[in-house]
Parts: structure tokens; sequence; C-alpha cells
């Protein structure tokens, strides 16, 4: 066909084509945005072929009747205008901007569209686009240019909003679509300028597939595997529903025991355990609104009212309650569950907020748990509320060094003086005020910052112990409580050493306090880190003994040093023989071990008889002294030290 080059729009059909094919047999969730890039695929290949066809008709004129050519030449233009007013509904839909405008404000923008429909369906009587003279051939009109005009106008609308709504996309996504808005400007320019190039199509496939490569994978965040969306799209369809000044239900799925099953089975069980959960769950959803949130979290959006919602979720409960069967595991396998619901935006603002109040009321799941399905009230606002205060008093904390070091004295036995201390933490905050230690110490376990609350604690105790001034007071060491989290985490012993060097202290002054809790189970960690501090030299005591678990064959084979008894057994002594008796045998039992037994909770003069007689080795009570400041306590050590208990 002399005078147009074809070689592009061959180029183009064949790309086109293969992402037609890629569309269709990959995984994926319809939504609005697929329907629309496949309606973009199908309009590009009308395109292609359409301009095909038009240097066929218009080569071979003579041969071609002038209503076919009028009819091929249409069809092509039409699909150009189309292409053009799709992709601007596409990007609409991937920056969510259908939420913000109005369908007039839509209408608005189509006008331009259905003015060039009316002068390409009625270039036969105006001549405006294009026209077929007598003898057959195509003449191009002068109105051909306003398509040029059209793409121009409506490119600054993608550009304004691709900067308005840049949020909404990833930068790969944003390079798409500015790829592909630049790419059909200048395709339409060229195609313009030199007619004889067809480009555009071509052009507009590149486009295409810079789209599908940076959009179809992520741009309606789903979760391939399991087929459902993914836990940042909750997040986005919470907040532009709350936007929208809509009421709905969030409901979240949490399955236990995956981990076990995993070290039995495999991976390839635990994930067809996943996927047969999410396939019942997109069947029984309406509306494809579930969302895989985390491993073992799923999701639901449930735009309905309260019966609606809980009807769906007594569904779900009965489905998990029954037992699964997996390909190539012979017994049924029983999943543990909870659930958790919450109104929006009655009861979260945000999506974070609501997220988060799911996950509380979500721990982790056991086959013994009788309540398995809960809904969030305001009480659990409140205690949300009060632990997101907490958690920022802690990250001030943190950040500025603001904790308080209190002290709490230790009497020894042998000598009848104040010979050692504890150390203990406290919080004081602008907003919370006060906050105990059994408060936040447990969220600061849980968020991690209990990692830098023990290194500000070893660090104020080595400081404190590096000037000499409690030694010359008679007190040898003092003691540091370590989380039981802290003590199960490899490079905790390294940790607490290289502070200790760094401050030239002795390490014997140092007492390392890892609560009972710690030895609950066989972790190696643990093992590793009370050695390595014990090798350096640094003492190791286990708190709270008596009060949880005790290991004593983990406790034998570990060099602990003191044995902290916890002040419960001492209540239970003071009101009953019997446990009294046996608060005696333990502490036979302990020393016969050589360890040494210090009690806690002392506090009054009938237990220092008892305890005195038993010839414990310490005692540490608000009968000698509560935990006071760094300034109190050696004031404390002084009066107590000189002038007797």
């Amino acid at each position: 066909m002399l005078g147009w080059i074809i070689h592009y729009e061959i180029a183009a059909i064949i790309i086109l084509i293969a992402l037609t094919f890629l569309f269709f047999t990959g995984n994926r969730i319809k939504t609005k945005e697929s329907r629309m890039f496949l309606w973009l695929l199908v309009l590009s290949i009308a395109m292609a072929v359409f301009d095909e066809a038009t240097v066929f008709c218009n080569y071979y004129h003579e041969l071609v009747p002038i209503c076919v050519s009028y009819f091929v030449n249409m069809v092509y233009l039409s699909s150009i205008v189309s292409v053009i007013w799709v992709y601007v509904l596409y990007v609409i839909l991937l920056t969510r901007s259908d939420y913000y405008y109005s369908h007039a404000y839509v209408s608005f923008l189509s006008i331009p569209i259905l003015l060039e429909f009316l002068l390409i369906f009625s270039a036969p009587f105006n001549h405006v686009m294009f026209y077929i003279d007598e003898n057959g051939a195509y003449i191009r009109g002068s109105g051909m240019t306003q398509i040029f005009i059209v793409c121009a106008c409506y490119g600054s609308v993608i550009a304004y909003l691709g900067f308005t709504k840049k949020r909404m996309l990833t930068r790969l996504q944003r390079m798409a679509v500015c790829f592909y808005t630049l790419a059909g400007l200048v395709g339409t320019i060229v195609q313009m300028l030199w007619p004889e190039y067809l480009l555009n199509a071509f052009i507009f496939a590149l486009g295409l597939l810079m789209l599908y490569i940076a959009m179809q994978g992520n741009y309606v965040d789903v979760d391939r595997m399991l087929n459902t969306f993914s836990g940042e799209a909750l997040c986005k369809k919470i907040n532009m529903a709350i936007e929208q000044k809509k009421d709905f239900y969030i409901l979240m799925v949490r399955l236990g025991g995956l981990e076990e099953i995993n070290l039995v089975h495999g991976f390839d069980v635990t994930n067809e355990i996943l996927r047969q959960v999410s396939d019942y769950l997109v069947r029984v959803i309406p509306g494809h609104q579930v969302y895989h949130v985390t491993g073992t979290n799923f999701a639901m959006y449930l735009e309905m009212d309260e019966n609606t919602a809980n009807s769906y979720a007594g569904k779900i409960m009965d489905k998990l309650s029954d037992n699964m069967y997996v390909r190539n595991v012979i017994s049924a396998i029983n999943i543990p569950y909870k659930m958790a619901m919450i109104k929006v935006p009655e009861m979260a603002n945000n999506s974070v907020v609501a997220l988060s109040l799911l996950n509380i009321m979500l721990p982790d799941p056991k086959i013994s748990d009788s309540e398995k399905f809960v809904t969030v009230k305001e009480e659990d606002i409140k205690a949300h509320t009060r632990r997101l205060a907490v958690e920022s008093a802690i990250e001030k904390a943190v950040r500025s060094g603001s904790f308080e070091l209190y002290l709490q004295p230790i009497i020894s036995i042998e000598n009848g003086t104040f010979s050692a201390a504890e150390a203990l933490i406290r919080l004081k905050d602008d907003v919370c005020g006060e906050i105990a230690p059994s408060e936040f110490i447990p969220i600061a376990e849980s968020n991690g910052s209990i990692l830098q609350i023990t290194d500000y604690v070893v660090n104020r105790v080595c400081r404190l112990l590096s000037l000499g001034t409690y030694k010359k007071k008679g007190i040898d060491s003092i003691a540091i409580n370590v989380s039981p989290v802290e003590c199960l985490q490899a490079g905790m012993a390294e940790r607490i050493i290289s502070i200790i060097q760094s401050y030239n202290v002795d390490p014997s002054a140092i007492v390392i306090d890892i609560s009972e809790r710690s030895f609950i189970g066989n972790n190696c960690n643990l093992t590793r880190n009370i050695k390595a501090l014990s090798d350096y030299g640094v003492r190791i005591a286990l708190d709270d003994y008596g009060a949880d678990y005790s290991n004593l064959p983990e406790l034998l084979s570990l060099p602990v040093e003191i044995i902290k008894i916890d002040r419960s057994m001492l209540l239970l002594a003071s009101d009953s023989d019997e446990a009294e008796l046996v608060l005696v045998k333990v502490i036979d039992a302990l020393k016969g071990m050589n360890r040494k037994v210090l009690v806690e909770g002392v506090e009054d003069e009938e237990q220092v008889d008892l305890l005195w007689n038993l010839q414990c080795d310490f005692l540490q009570g608000y009968y000698y002294s509560k935990a006071v400041d760094e300034e109190m306590f050696l004031e404390v050590v002084d009066n107590k030290n000189l002038y007797g208990l």
C-alpha cells in the first residue's frame, strides 16, 4: 500500500491482542477500574484495525463503495475519540475521583466528546471532519484539528487529577499515567502532521502496556494468591466511605494455629487453608468486599444494617467452626478463630483507629476460647484512646529521656544493713499524669520500646555505680528488671555488656532480674543471654518465683544466683499455716541448691520475724522502705545503716 507505513499498526494489534490475553488469563477481581481498562483494550484494538481498514479503503478507493469508506473512517475516528474519553474515566477511577465528582460534573466533562461524535457521524453531510469525493478519495476536513484540541483539553484534566490525587497512586503508577498521556498527545500530533505514518495505535498500545505493568498488579490493591483485596485497599475504602458520610461495618476474622500447622504440615497446607477461607468469604460476602489484611487476618466491608451484618458474621462462624479438609492431610484440621466487628464512623473516624481497635479486640485465637465474636463498644474506644495516649507518653519519654529512676533498698540479713537495691522505672506525663509501670510496661513490650527503656535504665544504673557513692554507702549491687520479651531476643546480653563496659563498672555490681515467665518453654536465646551475662560477671536473679511457672530443671541448669520469692507466697503464708509450711520448704529447697533467697513484699514485723528465723539472705518491702528517687535513697540508706533498722 504505497504511501502508508502500516508496520506500526500491525505491531500495535499484536501487542494489544497479547495484553487482552494476559488480562483474561490473569487472576484478578472484577472492579470498575479493570472493566474500564478492558474497554481501553477493546477500543484500542478497534482503532488499530479500522486504521488499517481506512488505508485499504483509501488506497483502493476505486473498488470500495463510498458508503463503506464513510463507515470505516467514521468508526476509526470515533474509536480514537472513545479511547480518549474512556482513558479520562479510567484515570478518574484510578485516583478515586469518582467519590468527589458528581455525575453532573462527569457529564459536563463529556460535552467535548459528544460534540466530536456529532461532527464525525455528520461528516457525510457537513464535511467538517472529512469527506469522500466523487472519485472515492478520502479528503481530510478542517475540523480534524479539533481532535488534537480535545486531546489537549483532556490531557490537562488528567494532569490535574494526577497532581491533586497523586497520593492515590504509587510512583510507578504516576509514571505510567504520565507516559500514556504524553504518548497519546504526541501520537495524535504525529498523525495530524504526517498521515502516512500510522503511529497512533502503536503509541497507544505502548502506553497501555505501561499501564498494564504499573496498574493491573497494584492499582486495585489485589492479593493475587487469595483473590482478595489487600490491607492497603481496605484503608482506602474505609477512608473514602467516611468522606462520603456512609455508615458501614468492618468485620475482621483472625485465624489461629497456622504456625503450628506450618511446622507440622508445611507451607502448602497453610496456604491451602488460607485459600479455602478466602474463597468462602469471597462467595458469601456481596460485592467482593473481602480484604486480606495481614497473614492470618481477613476483613470484610459491610455496607448494611446491623442485623444483616450479624447474619453474615454468623454464616462465617458456622463455616469456620467446621473441620477443614486439605489435600495430602489424612485427618481433619480444626482452625481456632476469633471475630470482631466495628461500626464506622460511629466508633472510629478513620481506618487507622478502626483497624487498631479490631486488632486489640482479637488476641491470638485458641481452640478453648469460649467467646468467638465480639463487637467494639464505647468502653473499648476509651481503652484504646488511653492506650494511644500512653504510647505517646512512652515515645516522648524515650525520645527525651524523661523517665524517672526509683530505687528500693534491699536488706542483707547477714549483716543487718542495706546492701543492695532494685532499680524501678517511673513515668509521668503532662497529659496522662503518673502512669503505673503495670500499665506502661506491657504496652512498651508490645510495641518494642521496652528495649530502649531497658537501655535507659542500664545506663542510669551504671552511671550511678560509676560515681562510687553507692559503694561507700554499703550498696554492693543494683538489680535491673529485664522484660521477658527482651530476654528471648538474640543480642540482649551483648547490648547490656557493651553499656557496662562503656562505664567501666564492676559487672558483679549489676544484677539482672529475669522474670519467671521468661522460663516458660525452651528458648535458646534466653539460655545464651543468661550464660553470656554470667560469664562476663553479671549476677542473675530469678524474679517473681512462685507467681507463675517454675521450671526447676531449667533453673538448675542455668547460672541463676539469686531467687526472688514473689510477695504472693509471703501473703499466703501470713494467712495460712499450710502456706507457711510450703514457704518454709521452698526456702529450704532453694538454699539446699546453693541459691541465695530474697523475699519480696515484706510489710510487717511478723513477716520479718518469720523470714529472719528461716535465714533468708535478703528482704525487700515497704516495712523497710518504698521505692524512692536517687536523692532520697541515699538519705534512707544513711539513716537506716547509721541508726539501725
